[in-house]
């Protein structure tokens, strides 16, 4: 179509070459993001370690264990921890869901754990 306007027999290969060198990056980025989610990788805006040593600062936690972030879709991160707790459940839990929230994780699984790892289900 753009030769039969310019003329130019080589118009259209230049206009093919000039839309796929715009689609390109933008197609690279989209498989990079698609194989992050696949693979169930950490989201690249969330510092694991950080996460791991606020919810350590917990006031009342002893321990963070089986700490695993990772995206579920575009904007949607996911999270699930164990806390090792001598404090109130109940605070512990709403601390530490206020500290993941802070930091975007949504939906989060906490699981408060008693410090000798013992069944605790009787103090909840």
């Amino acid at each position: 179509m753009v030769t039969v306007t310019t003329h130019w027999p080589y118009a259209d290969v230049v206009v093919a070459v000039l839309v796929a060198l715009w689609v390109l990056p933008r197609a690279i980025a989209l498989a990079r993001d698609a194989l992050r989610i696949l693979s169930e990788s950490s989201p690249t805006h969330i510092d694991v370690e950080e996460l791991r040593s606020a919810l350590g600062a917990v006031d009342g936690v002893t321990g963070v264990h089986d700490l695993h972030v990772w995206t579920l879709s575009p904007g949607k991160d996911m999270c699930t921890a164990h806390l090792t707790s001598t404090g109130d459940p109940a605070r512990v839990l709403h601390d530490a869901r206020a500290v993941l929230s802070a930091r975007g994780l949504e939906h989060a699984t906490v699981q408060i754990d008693c410090p000798d790892d013992t069944d605790c289900s009787e103090s909840f």
